[in-house]
């Protein structure tokens, strides 16, 4: 087989997907082939193309490589059909891109396809006379796919191609014609350039210098200029270390420098302001290409680098900013993660068809400290500029990948220093940013041995940027917090130096510190917990209209910011750790009462990845006193029939509704709490009351009968074990083994299935019954609206959570589809297999059944 997706055999019916990807694909190939034999387009071509694209983005390249040569082959004749649709085009196209995507699959030995017939289609589509004269519309979506198909397809053309194109092409090659701009696009995006060393002569030879004269020649902002240099920065890619580009490195870094349209001003400083601009406009990654490719084997290329930065520095001063400030943002961002692209295709890269650079051509330790050197003050410079921190933080993170001892200590350290000043509260956040970034690389003890000894003082330092006040602060600390306890496991490690004789003094030191994770963690809860009380609904109804919405989506994302950082922590955390938390977050949540829009999601949000992250230690805390407080709260009678039930009992409700979101092996505990608090609430005559207790048994169904993955930590690794047995530290910022990883799945037991079956015949058939009264009822006795509303959205909640089990409608195939000798059967998934195989749901659960009654209710309001 070509290539699998390799995550598929993590899923829990894994044992059971080759047999259905090979039935699968059978299908495909037999009614794509019968399809095409009758030149049936439509809809037989079209709709197992469609399956095609279906079957490779469930199961990848699962084919042979002889399918995978047919598989191209056809789409590429297809795509060449003269005047073909121009929709059929764009289908077609972009399916064989995913099929060319991954060109290691193929060599150039294993697939040839000839240039014309695609050279045809794009003159037809591009550049027809009836096109011309809007005769014929071809959309901009199609345009881009021909192109993308060209780049994708150009690989594979033979080297013979290359003399073709230019006897075809190179008599238009005159500057003062207009066809020449025609022409050189063509070239440019036609001529192979990924070739073996052996069609070299064949190929680029025969055309670079000459291309190159004209480069040089035509110095006045042609239109084409900026085709060249798309051309050759693709072939200083794929050609680095077989081509001396010395004598060219001075144009083409001058050419960048002018691509910018920087402002200077005359050196006597009295000439007006000019601009060197340039009317070509370079695309970015065509230019950061070409620099990455000139890099290394001596090139004097790394010099000009320096030049041009040194030359760029000053316009990333946060004061000097214009319309030139995009390209440098981009420009800073991919020329070294171009620049890691090439490291790694050079050092990591399995090996493939693909020739390899050469060994005196490749980048040295040497060259990759001057590079990041070169860059440094440029960066830290537009770190500070609220455009372009995000770039900058980009670019940080690639840097510190090259050389972590170079970058990360004076990040650090400017950290720090952001703590102290109090005239720039940007630079605290681009800071935060920055070292989310490299949270990895600086938690790395082998790649930077001193990071982790700063990680447990900077999360204690930046708790006081959690401010309700300071929106965008608030979100930096959240993101720092959870990127950096995503990678450490929060358990305490302070007695390992007692009973291990292993550790060195940086490991001593190391696991001291981690005594501090308790007081972090409760300091982290105390900020959260003033957060919560200091957003509210209310608040912000006291501002007009505008200034509410824009306060209350604040709060919002910022309680979905809340909730991410606080389910790190508690995944993260060992069960003493979190019980400690958890006593905590009980006491704030049960003994609080919230608004259920701002204040009230955010806390139970909280308590959701509470439970998320430890279901059984967290609902044995939540639900008996959740339960007898909403005991108390509805033994009142008044209370049934109130239109505004009390707060309490809305947030008891909504805390409910999240905290059962766990899995339902953990809820079969409480099945009689659960089924008291849906009896006591479903029926209440509050709107906002019976919703919510719609939405909790919607919650619990899911939770029962779905199938999710229950396992959110960093590492495969029980965070209970004995110090002496697994020493964390070693954890830190690990990277899991792909073989020993494996996902923790939930699959419904018949134990589960029928806790949710009892729960729909109890609360959902009484209703679904009340509906059928009322559809054939008569209209001197119509049920009333509230009641009907309260009705209809019981019923859909629970059957929303309880899709997975419901019966799906069996009916023929449907009348009046076009006549096609190619099959109308669709494929089922094996997903179904997971249900337990006795589910006997009430006929009137069926879809059918709930289909017709809803025509019928359709009908008798109509």
């Amino acid at each position: 087989m070509q290539e699998d997706v390799r995550y598929n055999r993590l899923l829990p019916y894994a044992d059971q997907l080759d047999d259905e990807a090979n039935e699968y694909l059978t299908k495909i190939k037999t009614n794509l082939g019968r399809a095409v034999a009758v030149q049936e387009l439509r809809p037989g071509v079209v709709c197992w193309s469609s399956e095609l694209a279906r079957y490779i983005r469930l199961y990848g390249r699962r084919f042979t490589k002889e399918d995978h040569i047919q598989f191209v082959k056809l789409f590429y004749q297809l795509i060449t059909i003269p005047d073909s649709e121009p929709q059929l085009i764009d289908n077609w196209g972009s399916l064989l891109l995913i099929l060319l995507k991954k060109k290691k699959l193929l060599s150039r030995s294993d697939l040839t396809l000839p240039w014309r017939p695609l050279y045809h289609t794009v003159k037809e589509c591009l550049f027809g006379k009836y096109k011309k004269v809007y005769l014929k519309y071809i959309s901009k979506q199609v345009e881009d796919r021909l192109i993308s198909v060209i780049k994708a397809t150009r690989t594979y053309f033979p080297a013979s191609s290359t003399a073709e194109m230019l006897e075809e092409w190179r008599p238009y090659l005159c500057p003062f014609d207009m066809s020449m701009v025609e022409k050189v696009g063509l070239l440019c995006a036609f001529l192979p350039t990924k070739v073996m060393p052996d069609e070299d002569n064949a190929t680029f030879k025969l055309w670079f210098d000459e291309f190159m004269g004209l480069w040089d020649d035509c110095q006045n902002n042609v239109q084409w200029e900026e085709n060249w240099m798309s051309l050759f920065s693709r072939l200083a890619r794929d050609r680095i270390g077989y081509i001396d580009w010395t004598p060219h490195i001075p144009k083409i870094f001058t050419r960048i420098l002018r691509s910018f349209g920087l402002p200077v001003n005359g050196r006597d400083n009295r000439r007006p302001l000019a601009f060197i601009r340039s009317k070509a406009s370079y695309d970015m990654k065509d230019m950061v290409t070409i620099i990455v490719a000139l890099l290394g084997g001596g090139s004097i290329a790394q010099h000009h680098l320096t030049v041009l930065l040194g030359a760029l520095e000053p316009f990333y001063h946060p004061s000097y900013s214009g319309i030139w400030s995009r390209k440098l943002h981009q420009f800073l961002t991919l020329l070294p993660a171009a620049f890691v692209a090439r490291l790694h295709n050079e050092r990591y890269r399995k090996s493939s068809w693909v020739p390899e650079v050469p060994q005196q051509a490749c980048l040295s330790d040497e060259d990759i400290t001057v590079f990041v050197k070169s860059m440094e003050h440029v960066v830290f410079m537009a770190m500070a500029n609220k455009a372009s921190s995000m770039a900058a933080a980009t670019t940080v993170k690639n840097l510190a990948l090259l050389k972590p001892d170079l970058v990360i200590p004076q990040l650090i350290e400017r950290m720090y220093m952001a703590f102290e000043t109090l005239t720039e509260p940007h630079q605290l956040s681009a800071m935060l940013h920055s070292l989310a970034f490299v949270s990895r690389v600086m938690l790395n003890r082998e790649k930077f041995p001193d990071g982790a000894n700063h990680a447990l003082p900077l999360l204690k330092l930046v708790l006081p940027g959690i401010d309700p006040n300071d929106f965008f602060k608030s979100v930096s600390v959240f993101t720092f917090i959870s990127t950096f306890t995503s990678l450490i496991p929060l358990v305490d490690c302070s007695s390992a130096p007692n009973s291990r004789q292993d550790l060195t003094d940086a490991d001593q030191q190391l696991c001291f510190a981690t005594a501090q994770f308790e007081e972090f963690i409760v300091l982290l809860l105390d900020r959260c917990f003033a957060l919560v009380t200091n957003s509210s609904l209310e608040q912000a109804a006291q501002t007009d209209r505008q200034t509410e919405t824009r306060h209350a989506s604040h709060e919002q994302l910022m309680g979905t910011g809340l909730a991410s950082t606080l389910q790190s922590v508690f995944c993260q955390c060992s069960p003493a750790l979190f019980q400690v938390a958890l006593e905590r977050l009980v006491k704030f949540a049960t003994s609080n009462v919230f608004e259920t829009e701002i204040a009230g999601r955010m806390c139970s949000h909280i308590c959701r990845s509470a439970v998320k992250a430890y279901p059984d230690l967290a609902l044995k805390a939540f639900i008996p006193r959740c339960h007898s407080r909403i005991k108390m709260l509805t033994s009142d009678p008044e209370t049934w029939d109130a239109e505004h039930a009390d707060k309490e009992l809305l947030w008891f409700l909504q805390l409910m509704m999240e905290v059962v979101r766990c899995p339902g092996s953990a809820l079969l505990v409480y099945e009689s709490q659960l089924t008291d608090i849906l009896q006591w609430c479903v029926n209440l005559r509050c709107k906002d009351a019976s919703k919510r207790a719609a939405q909790l048994l919607q919650s619990i169904v899911q939770f029962l009968v779905g199938v999710y993955p229950v396992e959110w930590r960093s590492l495969p690794v029980e965070f209970s074990l004995p110090i002496d047995e697994h020493l964390y530290l070693q954890d830190w910022a690990a990277v899991c083994d792909w073989d020993s990883l494996k996902a923790m799945w939930y699959t419904p037991l018949e134990s589960h299935v029928a806790f949710a079956q009892r729960l729909l015949s109890r609360f959902v058939v009484p209703e679904i019954e009340k509906l059928h009264k009322c559809a054939v009822a008569e209209h001197d006795t119509p049920m009333e609206k509230e009641k009907l509303h309260q009705s209809l959205r019981l019923v859909h909640f629970a059957l929303c959570g309880a899709a997975p089990i419901l019966r799906h409608i069996k009916s023929e195939v449907a009348a009046g589809l076009p006549e096609t000798l190619a099959s109308h059967e669709k494929t089922s998934l094996v997903y179904s297999t997971l249900m337990p195989a006795d589910v006997a749901l009430d006929e009137r659960l069926s879809r059918e059944s709930l289909a017709n009654l809803m025509h019928s209710l359709l009908g008798g309001k109509s």
